[in-house]
């Protein structure tokens, strides 16, 4: 006599299967859905943002840059770069890495978006040649305007991590242990906008155990 009990353990597999199939089904659904909802929500806020008109952008919003106290030309090759670093010193600028387009719309409105942008293309071609000229300094031994120079850099929001380690050399040479140690809490702080300052803190880190 046949035994349905010795079908058990395979209509429990095939029951098994079926359920997980039908539940992978729902959740892929679901997903689908999810996806949905939030691709609308994007577009929903992204059109909320586009529609915002503003007055005039906030003083508060420029980076003020004093050129005159940007150490003068020691060297002639080195003259025409200098005259560049003033020459867009002079152009307004804003440094808004953390926000996105979209914050920059509902902030200051759609209106003044692309001239936000241009603003920042001038404070990021100003920090280029600025730690170039600083750089170059320092590659002639002009220490002490170079020092001076990538730490302007340093006070105008840069993150870029050249003149961070340039610094942390000059400070190590100086055994200047107080400026490392605040050259490392800056980094620190750079850190979201410049995920490469990691190796900035590693290098002080280093030079931090040869200067004790």
């Amino acid at each position: 006599m046949f035994k349905w009990q010795s079908l058990y353990p395979l209509l429990l597999l095939v029951l098994g299967i079926i359920t997980y199939f039908i539940t992978l089904r729902y959740k892929i659904r679901t997903s689908s859905r999810s996806k949905e909802e939030i691709l609308e929500e994007f577009f929903e806020k992204e059109l909320e943002a586009s529609q915002v008109v503003r007055g005039t952008l906030p003083q508060e919003l420029f980076i003020p840059i004093n050129t005159e106290a940007i150490p003068a030309s020691p060297d002639v090759e080195l003259e025409s770069l200098y005259q560049k670093v003033l020459t867009i010193g002079k152009l307004p600028m804003v440094n808004l890495k953390e926000k996105s387009n979209r914050d920059l719309k509902k902030l200051y409105g759609i209106n003044h978006l692309d001239t936000l942008i241009t603003y920042e293309k001038n404070y990021d071609t100003f920090i280029d040649i600025l730690i170039k000229y600083g750089t170059i300094l320092n590659e002639k031994n002009y220490t002490e305007a170079a020092q001076l120079t990538l730490e302007y850099a340093l006070d105008y929001g840069c993150d870029r991590s050249r003149p961070y380690f340039i610094l942390a050399e000059l400070y190590s040479k100086q055994k200047n242990t107080t400026r490392l140690t605040r050259l490392k809490v800056l980094a620190q702080t750079k850190l979201l906008t410049s995920p490469y300052l990691s190796k900035v803190l590693h290098h002080i880190d280093e030079l931090q155990e040869t200067c004790k």
